[in-house]
């Protein structure tokens, strides 16, 4: 089965076409039965496309809603052999480019897709929180990716748990999700799509957005750096490098 799990806030306009675009191109691709899509909006589109819904009293973040998520046992039980696809609800009809990202786990080649994105159409900021977390991503997976901040993932059913304290970290949850999967032993692999969503720009709105992004993310590489040293030491590892 394959778990599709799409945080939304606002996104009347584009939802629907995410989620008959990801529906469309998965069943294709692994048949109808095997395709569940939950998603947590506030509005009736969701249900109108015969979506799972998944609704939360207040917005408190796309991590927030990401648990609610995967983690309500009576909306969301993830099997052994299980896929989980998470999707942003304004990708429209490029979400048809999930399969991309489901076909590598699946065919058992990796147990964490990250989709990498075009570049943008649209100045936005100047590459200072994507350098950090791709150079983080690189000290602890030996990989640089094109798009550390994507929010769009497929993983394997066992990774799910692994992951889980990611979903604290509202802006910098993606970069977790990456050191914590990778921690686990996961292979990550990355992959080109032609995916796209809306673009922030170099506005109020954009630089507030990329502020928050790097707040963040530099309370993720503290934390998840100081639970990984005490890991290793407690593994007997060397932790001075």
């Amino acid at each position: 089965m394959i778990h599709v799990a799409i945080p939304a806030y606002n996104e009347e306009q584009r939802l629907a076409a995410t989620i008959e675009a990801a529906r469309s191109a998965l069943s294709e691709a692994f048949g109808a039965e095997q395709v569940a899509i939950s998603v947590d909006d506030t509005a009736s589109v969701a249900n109108a496309a015969r979506a799972r819904v998944v609704r939360l009293e207040e917005n408190k973040g796309k991590g927030r809603a990401l648990r609610e998520l995967l983690y309500r046992t009576d909306e969301f039980v993830v099997h052994e052999n299980d896929v989980v696809l998470l999707l942003d609800a304004d990708l429209g009809t490029t979400a048809r480019e999930a399969v991309a990202l489901v076909k590598p786990v699946v065919d058992g080649a990796c147990d964490m897709t990250i989709a990498a994105f075009p570049p943008a159409t649209r100045k936005g900021g100047f590459g200072f929180v994507k350098r950090l977390a791709a150079r983080a991503i690189e000290g602890a997976c030996g990989f640089v990716p094109r798009s550390p901040v994507s929010g769009q993932r497929a993983l394997a059913a066992w990774v799910l748990p692994k992951i889980e304290p990611a979903f604290a970290y509202g802006f910098g949850l993606e970069v977790a999700m990456t050191l914590l999967a990778c921690e686990a032993g996961a292979r990550i692999l990355e992959v080109e799509t032609g995916m796209r969503h809306r673009e922030t720009g170099r506005d109020l709105e954009g630089f507030l957005h990329r502020f928050r992004q790097y707040r963040d993310i530099r309370r993720v590489l503290r934390d998840v750096r100081r639970d990984t040293k005490r890991n290793r030491s407690q593994r007997g590892e060397d932790v001075t490098r």
